[in-house]
């Protein structure tokens, strides 16, 4: 299992960024993502999600799925334009396997709420199968 997070020498900082896990055949996204600069904390996860449908990487890893577990407490609309990149390469890449989106939720928060709805509503993505889940923890 890979794990990269974001540094910077201002600890107030590291709260305020993503944290991608990722296994052969997942990433997992937890913590907040509202960076003052978005495009530090997601340019890494980006390059390394396309690299993942790579042909070398799909044919060695023979996967069937790939699952995005979004659990993001928070994210700024900076974070949402990665998110929504996120969502067009899956779909470009939907042929390779099959790719599903857990979007997790806390039950007051209803904006995360609304806007898992329309990615999973939306006929941009409508080969990426989204998943609502309300968060217990």
């Amino acid at each position: 299992m890979k794990q990269f997070n974001f540094t910077f020498e201002d600890s107030k900082h590291d709260v305020d960024m993503p944290k991608f896990i990722w296994t052969e055949n997942s990433v997992t996204m937890t913590g907040r993502a509202m960076p003052e600069f978005a495009i530090q904390a997601w340019v890494e996860f980006m390059y390394t999600l396309n690299k993942h449908f790579e042909p070398i990487q799909m044919k060695m890893l023979d996967r069937e799925t790939f699952t995005v577990n979004f659990k993001l407490d928070f994210y700024n609309s900076a974070s949402s334009i990665y998110i929504t990149e996120m969502f067009r390469v899956l779909q470009s890449n939907w042929g390779k396997c099959d790719c599903i989106v857990n979007w997790y939720f806390f039950e007051a928060d209803e904006d995360t709420e609304i806007d898992g709805e329309m990615y999973r509503d939306s006929n941009l993505y409508r080969k990426v199968k989204v998943n609502l889940i309300k968060r217990t923890d």
